[in-house]
């Protein structure tokens, strides 16, 4: 039998905390928000890749028939 419990918690941070708290997240926004862009556009890199492969494919094929 499998028991699921939960703890609720509020944290009250003092005014340094809270600074660490904001610089950590907004660090961790930044390092999400590069890997995403980065992942965006290497799968738009590689449409294109196979995009430009079906077209010479498809020329070589016409040249041939």
């Amino acid at each position: 039998m499998v028991i699921l419990s939960g703890v609720k918690l509020k944290l009250y941070p003092n005014k340094t905390q809270k600074q660490t708290i904001e610089q950590t997240f907004g660090n961790s926004r930044f390092v999400w928000n590069q890997f995403r862009n980065m992942q965006e556009n290497r799968y738009d890199a590689m449409i294109d890749d196979y995009n430009s492969y079906k077209e010479q494919t498809k020329k070589k094929w016409l040249q041939n028939r």
